[in-house]
């Protein structure tokens, strides 16, 4: 939970679910981002979320490719992968 931005941010591991939410009941979901979360964390000073997974290769359809295990978002709400 970040008190500056009034917003909590939960995880899912699969398949990679970042959810956001104002009171703690009513969610809206961020796909896309990652192929399995296994934590968020916010920093207060540097107003900024950190998701971490676990990655890999991933075949579904389209040509195989790497999945990111981090991202970073300044709102909980548009996140960015880290590609490394």
């Amino acid at each position: 939970f970040s008190v500056s931005q009034n917003r909590w941010v939960a995880v899912g591991r699969s398949p990679g679910e970042i959810a956001y939410s104002r009171n703690g009941t009513f969610w809206t979901q961020v796909t896309g981002i990652m192929h399995t979360v296994n934590d968020v964390a916010f920093s207060e000073r540097q107003q900024r979320w950190v998701a971490v997974g676990v990655g890999g290769f991933v075949s579904d359809g389209s040509p195989a490719h790497f999945v990111s295990t981090m991202a970073y978002s300044p709102d909980g709400i548009t996140w960015t992968k880290v590609s490394y």
